[in-house]
């Protein structure tokens, strides 16, 4: 679409509701490991999942997205397993197409 004249903007915030966050760190405080689908984007994500007290600020995350095919898959999944190895407490972030070759 081109040469549009806005008439008005408007932007809507989607909080999140009292008490998720300290729901999800008692679940993980119970040592249940949590999986979190969005349709979001990967960065809005990684926003969501620190709001809700899913990554924390002390937490290294691995990003294993952007993969072309299964075998660029497992290679990013490996890399970050290698890198977590013998460290818990830290977040892997998918995007959708990566997980499609899973």
């Amino acid at each position: 679409e081109v040469q549009l004249d806005f008439a008005g903007i408007t932007a809507v915030e989607d909080r999140l509701q009292d008490g998720v966050p300290d729901a999800i760190d008692t679940v993980k405080k119970a040592g249940i490991r949590v999986w979190v689908l969005t349709g979001d984007k990967t960065e809005t994500a990684v926003d969501i999942a620190r709001s809700c007290k899913l990554f924390t600020p002390d937490m290294d995350l691995a990003y294993v997205t952007g993969a072309e095919d299964a075998r660029q898959t497992i290679q990013l999944l490996r890399a970050a397993r290698d890198r977590f190895e013998k460290r818990p407490g830290n977040g892997i972030v998918l995007d959708g197409s990566t997980v499609t070759y899973l």
